[in-house]
């Protein structure tokens, strides 16, 4: 039985997948598996990694005849694996030849349900590299105390502002079986990390930068957004489920209010022009059901879009269009 199982999901990354592979296979730590997970690609992605499996029995491919998208395939893909711990990489990016060795170490160590790692963010076209955590090392460090970390001793804006994508991670295979995904919703790496974090009794880190993210690849999902990101609203609907079954909810409450103001607000004013008036009645909805009273009237205060929301909770469309998205650039 392989020590890891390394999950990504392929989808048209022809251009790209022949790097990931070989970044990953030429790891110093040897005693792992390679999970592709094809969602129906129509270019010659699954061509390139058939040429690995012939010369790799690491890497192994689950084709899909029916498109099901890159959550549900990871959900695949776990259910799949065969080792004792799980990492996550997407088909477009790169890792250290150090990375697996390095995360298995850390959590075999410390013995944490998963770790968190630090990474690179790397633009193809301008080829600037940078450092891609959210939260300055020195801040990190102050709010962790020690080797390992968890909900219950970590400050409350904390979980809100780690990096919350599904790689630059290493899980114990049993923490993440049992959790579900929901298909075509985005914004699930945010609700997975969220339940990991909240459920996990141990968490440890590595701030050395070992996994690098590609976010300026061909046919990358846009940052305007469109009728798709109206999954966001349920997700945010999750989130605070998932806290409030902690019974830390009182703990964070105003940092998940914080968050759910500026996340929303950033996905309504980035909307499409033909997706503003159903973003504008979706937030409309998702705040009218918020009852502002509950949270801590000076952290709302602080929040540069609590009043706008006011505003928007008493305006209807083409009041909140001529007044927001005209000057918008004020908000962002």
């Amino acid at each position: 039985m392989p020590q890891i199982s390394v999950i990504i999901p392929t989808y048209n990354v022809e251009r790209y997948i022949d790097i990931s592979l070989n970044t990953l296979l030429f790891q110093s730590f040897k005693d792992f598996e390679i999970l592709c997970l094809d969602d129906c690609s129509t270019d010659n992605t699954l061509r390139i990694i058939n040429r690995y499996t012939e010369f790799d029995p690491r890497v192994k491919i689950i084709p899909n005849t029916i498109k099901r998208g890159p959550e549900i395939l990871r959900e695949m893909g776990i259910k799949n694996a065969q080792s004792p711990y799980c990492v996550f990489v997407d088909a477009d990016d790169f890792v250290s030849p150090f990375m697996l060795e390095k995360y298995l170490d850390n959590i075999k160590t410390n013995d944490s349900d998963f770790m968190y790692g630090a990474s690179w963010r790397f633009n193809r076209k301008t080829r600037i590299q940078d450092n891609h955590m959210l939260l300055p090392q020195d801040v990190f460090l102050s709010c962790v105390h020690g080797n390992t970390f968890n909900a219950e001793s970590t400050p409350d804006f904390f979980p809100f502002a780690m990096n919350s994508e599904f790689w630059g991670k290493i899980f114990k295979t049993e923490f993440i079986k049992d959790i579900k995904f929901q298909p075509d919703f985005v914004l699930q790496d945010i609700s997975f990390c969220l339940k990991c974090f909240f459920k996990a009794k141990k968490i440890s880190y590595l701030l050395e930068p070992l996994y690098v993210y590609n976010y300026q690849r061909e046919n990358s999902f846009s940052a305007a957004y469109n009728e798709k990101w109206l999954n966001i609203f349920p997700i945010f609907d999750e989130m605070r489920e998932t806290i409030e079954n902690t019974g830390m909810f009182e703990k964070y409450k105003n940092a998940y209010i914080n968050f759910k103001l500026s996340r929303i607000w950033l996905y309504l004013l980035g909307a499409e022009p033909e997706c503003q008036k159903a973003f504008f009645e979706h937030t409309k909805a998702t705040f009218a059901k918020e009852n502002f009273s509950d949270y801590d009237f000076s952290i709302l205060c602080n929040n540069q879009f609590y009043i706008p929301t006011l505003v928007l909770l008493n305006s209807d469309f083409n009041e909140f269009h001529a007044r927001y998205f005209a000057g918008r650039k004020n908000l962002s």
